[in-house]
């Protein structure tokens, strides 16, 4: 089983099935020189990987009362401001947080991917780049080493789609 939240996750995918290590990847598609060790974002990833944690542990403690009360506490960014509101909780909340509850999520460690497609150095379509690879791996297609010629063009046409027509169920 692949598990991914492409708006709580950003840059990191966790691998979680039957062949491989459970873990969170990293992935840099700016990182210029796959010989090269260090990977100064990998530091900020860290930490945000100690956050993201520490509220999944929170979930994973809260998960069965926060089923059986049928209400969920969400941040959204109304108006510029960052509030919590209820909801009622989704399906997707309901897999989520029974996930949450049979994995140790807050104990896999971090990895930085050296197999990542990297962008072109003067490029802007970090975000972009990032929701395509997001979604390669939430196919289980493998990545590329470079991106394809228009994969920037098509992933951006794809994401406003998503905009656009969102059902609030995508």
């Amino acid at each position: 089983m692949s598990a991914i939240w492409t708006s709580f996750f950003s840059q990191f995918y966790i691998r979680n099935n039957s062949n491989s290590l459970q873990c969170w990847e990293h992935y840099n598609t700016q990182r210029t020189n796959q010989t090269t060790l260090m990977d100064p974002c990998f530091e900020d990833a860290s930490r945000l990987h100690g956050e993201i944690s520490r509220r999944l542990a929170f979930l994973k403690d809260k998960g069965k009362s926060i089923i059986k009360s049928k209400m969920i506490w969400k941040h959204v960014k109304r108006e510029g401001q960052v509030c919590l509101f209820t909801f009622t909780v989704s399906n997707k909340d309901r897999d989520l947080l029974t996930w949450l509850g049979k994995n140790n999520v807050d104990q896999f460690p971090i990895i930085s991917s050296k197999e990542c497609p990297k962008q072109d150095p003067s490029s802007v379509d970090s975000g972009i780049a990032v929701t395509y690879i997001i979604k390669r791996l939430s196919e289980g297609l493998e990545l590329e080493s470079t991106f394809k010629k228009g994969a920037m063009t098509q992933q951006r046409a794809h994401v406003l789609g998503r905009f656009l027509n969102n059902n609030n169920d995508s």
